[in-house]
């Protein structure tokens, strides 16, 4: 497996957990995966989810 390959199933991974805690309502996961949609890592990039996460993140 290359090094790239393996950093993207780091951040696929990261983003399922990041999910499961901003559905328990963790600010800081909601931020990290508004990080992750903002920048399209582990995620197909997606602004107004990113947007979305921020906002639930900063209330």
């Amino acid at each position: 497996m290359s090094k790239a390959s393996a950093s993207k199933q780091n951040y696929e991974k990261a983003a399922e957990y990041f999910q499961l805690a901003t559905d328990q309502g963790e600010a800081a996961a909601q931020a990290n995966l508004g990080y992750l949609y903002d920048t399209g890592k582990g995620v197909r990039e997606d602004y107004i989810k990113s947007h979305e996460y921020y906002l639930l993140a900063a209330d």
